[in-house]
């Protein structure tokens, strides 16, 4: 309850700041503190569900929702990450690119969801690559991390680009790229955290699971809000919904439409580059990630796994 009205109520906040409401208006400030209180609190509960500490006492045969003893250790602390970032630049992928089309290249919204669909190869071609550094060569978890981790930047960033150049050949092919990096990544991340913790899978999976749907969420949150902020400083409202939205816009003047529609594209490139810089981020926490040799088998016994701390 704790966790899901916290982020609930933080994610409202930052919707609403600069869109809805200026950022000082107490719609946006009420459920902004009382989500960081709730969280605070959630974080504070965490902490005494651990093992050897009073709510753990208290409760044996309950255990964390997210155990901290895990996320605050360095190498699961960056996969967490790196998995965070992975669900930002999926849905921004698969939700603003194809905004996009209907709002600046005017497709209809069946052309614009299919025209997304390039992703999917990519994501696919991610996955076998993944499987070929996982159980081939060089049967390890760091190369395809950080290949993702690399490549799924490059792809968001030049994406960006594109869009700001309305290149369509160009955001097809960063679109491919981009799920290129997230798919190399699905696999492997999982496997580190496994190797670190044996003994712990569920928690591990649990906590990747989660941070993939937190940062979707969270980069939605603030792509929307940037782009909700500069349509709606140029007179341009989306918050009662796209469909009303695109056709009041199509009743405008021609000259009053075309504006609306770079600005638009501006507000996407923009957010775009805003992500792009979260995902950067995950490139320099490469540095301090260990590294997972995975085993494989040799007749009747299995190579020692070999887990490298840094």
């Amino acid at each position: 309850m704790l966790f899901l009205f916290g982020i609930g109520l933080l994610v409202l906040a930052l919707t609403w700041g600069g869109s809805e409401y200026i950022w000082n208006h107490v719609n946006v400030l009420a459920p902004l503190i009382t989500g960081a209180i709730l969280i605070l609190i959630f974080i504070i509960w965490e902490f005494f569900m651990m093992p050897g500490r009073a709510l753990a006492i208290r409760w044996p045969y309950q255990k964390a929702m997210i155990p901290l003893d895990l996320l605050i250790t360095r190498n699961t602390g960056i996969v967490i990450y790196i998995n965070f970032v992975t669900g930002m630049a999926m849905n921004a992928a698969f939700y603003f690119v194809a905004l996009y089309f209907m709002l600046v290249l005017k497709y209809g919204a069946s052309k614009a969801g299919t025209s997304i669909i390039y992703y999917l190869p990519g994501l696919g071609g991610g996955a076998f690559l993944a499987m070929f550094l996982c159980n081939v060569y060089p049967r390890q978890t760091w190369w395809p991390l950080f290949l993702g981790t690399l490549v799924e930047p490059i792809g968001i960033t030049v994406l960006a680009v594109a869009l700001s150049s309305r290149s369509t050949a160009l955001i097809y092919g960063m679109l491919v790229l981009t799920g290129v990096g997230t798919g190399i990544r699905l696999m492997p991340g999982t496997l580190h955290g496994v190797g670190y913790f044996p003994n712990k899978v569920a928690s591990i999976v649990s906590l990747i699971l989660l941070s993939v749907a937190l940062g979707g969420t969270f980069g939605m949150t603030i792509m929307l809000n940037i782009f909700n902020s500069r349509m709606s400083t140029n007179g341009a409202s989306f918050a009662s919904g796209t469909s009303s939205s695109f056709k009041s816009i199509a009743q405008l003047p021609q000259e009053q439409q075309e504006n609306i529609r770079e600005q638009a594209k501006e507000s996407i490139t923009i957010a775009f580059f805003a992500l792009s810089g979260f995902l950067w981020f995950g490139c320099i926490l490469m540095a301090l990630l260990g590294n997972v040799d995975i085993g494989k088998k040799q007749g009747e016994e299995e190579e020692m796994e070999n887990v490298t701390k840094g």
